[in-house]
């Protein structure tokens, strides 16, 4: 399974940077609803930006199919706030987001509030409509005590390094392939479609 998901990402993204579609919106979007799936976990999130400012907020909503690779996970909603600092150096925004999670266990709910940081940059150097980001994710404390999810993925490790590269068929649709490296786990290998609105 480890194999088939790097080639199916890899063939996705070839198709659709072959596809024949209208240009990618200038500028990175924030304002989104997707949907992400690693190993056996399903994951739906939306995210906006308010109003017009760089404040920005969001949801996520995690199914963990494998509980036994999560200790009893089931489940988690996740809320962020977050500030969205434009064009900080080489084009590229720095996303620093709080994250309050609530996971339910097969026993009960359990609260972690995460904070993390995201260098995001659009890279229409090398192929129009890619970008690439990259993130660290913790909980400020070494304890594992419950679930929150990065990135599309979920385990209850107190820290997370994430990296995603994606494609915009359109100024709509987005298509995405990420790693997650939780400490102490093995990396999870995500696929997201997102639309921008």
């Amino acid at each position: 399974m480890k194999q088939i998901l790097p080639i199916l990402t890899l063939t996705t993204l070839a198709a659709a940077a072959s596809a024949q579609s209208a240009p990618a919106a200038a500028g990175l979007d924030y304002n989104c609803v997707g949907f992400s799936r690693s190993s056996q976990d399903n994951n739906l999130s939306a995210q906006v930006l308010v109003g017009n400012s760089n404040v920005l907020v969001g949801i996520q909503s995690n199914n963990v199919q494998s509980q036994a690779n999560y200790q009893g996970l089931f489940g988690s909603v996740q809320f962020t706030l977050g500030y969205v600092f434009k064009n900080v150096v080489w084009a590229t925004d720095v996303v620093v987001t709080a994250n309050q999670s609530t996971s339910y266990t097969s026993n009960y709910p359990s609260d972690r509030t995460v904070y993390g940081v995201t260098f995001r940059r659009q890279l229409n150097e090398v192929i129009n409509g890619l970008e690439g980001s990259v993130g660290f994710t913790t909980t400020g404390s070494n304890a594992t005590k419950s679930g929150f999810t990065v990135g599309g993925a979920t385990n209850d490790a107190p820290s997370a390094w994430n990296t995603e590269l994606a494609y915009n068929i359109n100024k709509n649709y987005q298509v995405a392939a990420g790693l997650v490296s939780f400490k102490g786990q093995d990396y999870q290998y995500v696929l997201s479609v997102r639309y921008n609105f």
